[in-house]
């Protein structure tokens, strides 16, 4: 008869590092290229076919957040009364009170623990990063989008999709 295991605690941690991780939880597989130096780097594939850049900041965000935030400044014109409903709801990971909180991942060049409190002050709250792939993933003021997407040092800004099953 086999021994019985004995009951692990569960604990709240420190934000979770992403750096052994192969894939953050925003959905993106992350291909390893090799560049000069030999330091490893994520790739994210590109953004959704049809999307059409419109020459400002917020093209770092894609179509999907874009479209978050257009629809979120339309429900500020009208009143922002009730929860936010954004037509991306059903795909794309929306929380807070009222809906107006967005999981992305910020995909940047640099010193990413600086990233990290830069946006930590713009609202964001940060649940893991990697210095090595150079992500921070948290939930972020979806009001907030233009400005972290205007930030030098970010590559580009993705929203973390809910998971889907195939029945």
């Amino acid at each position: 008869m086999p021994a019985r295991r004995t009951p692990r605690s569960l604990s709240i941690s420190a934000p979770e590092r992403l750096d052994a991780r192969l894939a953050p939880s925003g959905g993106f597989a992350t291909i390893h290229i090799q560049v000069p130096g030999g330091v490893m780097r994520g790739f994210a594939p590109p953004k959704a076919q049809g999307y059409k850049p419109t020459g400002t900041t917020m093209d770092k965000a894609g179509q999907t957040l874009n479209t978050i935030y257009n629809e979120y400044q339309a429900y500020l014109g009208n009143g922002g009364h009730g929860p936010f409903v954004s037509s991306q709801s059903g795909r794309v990971s929306l929380s807070g009170t009222s809906g107006t909180l967005v999981g992305i991942d910020v995909r940047a060049k640099g010193d990413i623990a600086a990233l990290a409190a830069q946006l930590k002050s713009q609202g964001m709250t940060i649940t893991a990063t990697s210095t090595q792939f150079g992500i921070v993933e948290g939930t972020l003021p979806i009001g907030s989008l233009p400005t972290v997407a205007a930030n030098a040092s970010v590559i580009g800004v993705d929203p973390i999709f809910k998971p889907t099953r195939n029945h």
